[in-house]
Order: structure tokens, then sequence, then C-alpha cells
């Protein structure tokens, strides 16, 4: 088994260790004998994944490169997390995933859930550039099936994981926004005292399988 997570060169988010070498260390925990690789855009994400994995032991092939244009094996899962809503076409994203795969292999995804009205509302005010850098058009369950079906992959299934969490990365340079930070902050440690998925689930996530 071998999968590869991806994240292109054209999202327009500032340049951050990607969630992709985190989630990559609890699989192999999972499924030792997976090979893995990956691709960046950024060295300095590179470089990051890099380390992580060589601290945790985790052998794997990284590339330095743009997915849309990167020439790497199949595989039989292509993975990525909080990449497809930073386009304003999350299907030709998706087609992308897809090309990588072998038949039968799967495409997974998770995006995050900034789309509830009330969050909207608080990042409208505090975190404006949360808003300028995310598609919440993507933020649903109906558009990531949409996307995957329109990108051509089959047998497609998604749903919602985590109790609410409020982004806090970008606020705004002024007491307003170190104010909304501290409350974020707060709210997203006793989020897990909340019903799961109210008022709004942290992260939706969808799956698709390659014809043939």
């Amino acid at each position: 088994m071998s999968w590869v997570p991806v994240r292109p060169s054209a999202s327009p988010c500032p340049r951050q260790q990607s969630p992709a070498a985190r989630k990559r260390t609890q699989l192999h925990q999972l499924r030792p004998a997976h090979r893995y690789h990956g691709v960046d855009f950024a060295p300095e994400g590179l470089e990051t994944a890099r380390r992580l994995l060589r601290s945790a032991g985790i052998p794997a092939d990284l590339y330095l490169g743009d997915v849309r244009t990167a020439e790497l094996p199949l595989v039989d899962l292509v993975v990525s997390f909080g990449l497809v809503e930073h386009f304003e076409e999350p299907a030709e994203i998706m087609a992308h995933h897809r090309r990588f795969l072998r038949p039968g292999g799967v495409a997974a995804v998770t995006v995050p859930n900034y789309a509830h009205p009330a969050l909207v509302a608080l990042l409208r005010r505090f975190s404006p550039e949360t808003l300028a850098t995310h598609n919440l058009r993507v933020m649903s369950e109906d558009s990531l099936r949409t996307a995957f079906a329109t990108a051509g992959l089959v047998d497609i299934r998604t749903g919602v994981s985590g109790g609410p969490t409020m982004p806090n990365s970008r606020v705004r340079r002024d007491l307003s926004g170190s104010s909304y930070r501290l409350a974020a902050r707060t709210w997203n440690a006793c989020s897990g005292l909340l019903p799961d998925g109210w008022p709004w689930s942290a992260n939706i996530w969808a799956a698709g399988v390659q014809p043939g």
C-alpha cells in the first residue's frame, strides 16, 4: 500500500506547516507497512515534513513541486487535509488527486467547516483574511460529493467529524483580533464538552474510488 498527501502550489493560503505530516505519523502508527510519497510546493514545508518524519522513523519519498504538474508513481490512496477549500474549482483539484490513483484506489480529503452563519459573522469581523483565503462554498457534504463526482470518482462517501472549533491564526492585528483569538482558543479548549456536531462540526470529509 502506498499513498501520497498533496498540496499544490496555487493555494493562496500562507506557506505554513501542512497537517499532512502529522496525519501521516498517525496513519503510520496504524499501518506501519505502508509506503509513503508526498508533494509540497513550499521548500520550508517540505523540510519540516522531512524533519518530522525522520524523527518519527517513517521512511517517505517527498517531492518539491506542484501536484498539478508533478509526475509521481500511481498509488492506492491519495489524501489531503485542509487543501481543497483554498481553490475556486474544487473539482479541478480533485481531478489531480485522481490522476495519481491506481484503478480501485481511493482519494480522501478533509476540509474545515467555517460555513456556519454565526462563525462567518465572527470571521468577517475579526478574521477577514480567513474568509479571503477559504472557499466556503465547498464546506458541505453535498459540495464535496459534487466535486468528487465531477472529477470522475465513484462510490463516494461523505461525513463530518469533531466538535465546533473557531479558526484564530489570521486575526486582525489589533486589540479586537487579540481578544477574539483568546476567546476562540478558550472555546476550542472547551468545545469537546459540546455534543459532537453542535452547533457545527469542525471538519467535513469525503472519499471516492478511482473507477476500473
